[in-house]
């Protein structure tokens, strides 16, 4: 069932990058896959993600799963046909963001030590990073998928990996911003990926200009929107 599931999302590796990823990496369960479609769950975000070319296709894959609580869905005009089946409130959209191709090494100035934190760092996470979530946060740290990003022993941000292993977490303290430490911590986290034998992507809100621009400046390629 992988190897069908990888010939459809395949056709567009973009648009599917989080899912093949997940694939790759062996959180995936693969609940329902063809030519024309595939429904699947990431364990570690407890995240159905699901595309298909038809909306007839949906409703056939779709047609024996009985709940679903959190849901990617990746044709926009989808949408509302599974939120109305699952009574599900609307999420944001997205647009998918990978290095599908040679990156340069050198990372740009200014130069920061960025170090994986460790528990040791949690009462310096809470200090400051900006969140409403310090769970999910210190949660990241923990798997240690949280970076710091430092200069002359100072914070100057952090940058991770989300649960269900794109790019994100990223955060430049105020009176450091717009001073190119945002691009460094993101060059970082895409050298690291590369290392680990890894496609760096993204999911990036279409309401997050300031992200979608840096992604631009990092030559990270074309954005497709998923929804």
């Amino acid at each position: 069932m992988e190897a069908m599931a990888l010939r459809y999302l395949n056709k567009n590796i973009l648009h599917h990058i989080n899912i093949i990823e997940s694939i790759k990496r062996h959180q995936a369960n693969i609940i329902r896959s063809d030519i024309h479609g595939g429904v699947l769950f990431d364990v570690p975000s407890e995240t159905y993600m699901i595309s298909c070319d038809s909306l007839e296709d949906y409703k056939r894959l779709l047609q024996d799963i009985e709940e679903i609580k959190e849901c990617e869905v990746f044709q926009s005009w989808a949408k509302s046909y599974v939120q109305e089946k699952y009574h599900l409130i609307h999420r944001d959209t997205y647009y998918q963001a990978a290095i599908l191709k040679e990156f340069p090494v050198t990372i740009p100035k200014p130069t920061l030590t960025i170090r994986c934190l460790n528990e040791n760092d949690i009462s310096l996470v809470k200090t400051f990073y900006p969140t409403n979530d310090y769970t999910y946060v210190i949660q990241r740290l923990k798997e240690g998928t949280l970076f710091g990003g430092f200069s002359n022993n100072k914070v100057i941000g952090f940058i991770g990996i989300h649960d269900e292993g794109s790019i994100g977490l990223l955060v430049v303290i105020e009176k450091y911003k717009r001073q190119g430490y945002g691009l460094a911590l993101l060059y970082f986290i895409i050298h690291h990926f590369i290392k680990n034998n890894r496609i760096p992507y993204s999911q990036i809100s279409h309401t997050n200009q300031a992200s979608r621009f840096l992604h631009q400046k990092s030559r990270d390629g074309d954005f497709n929107r998923c929804d």
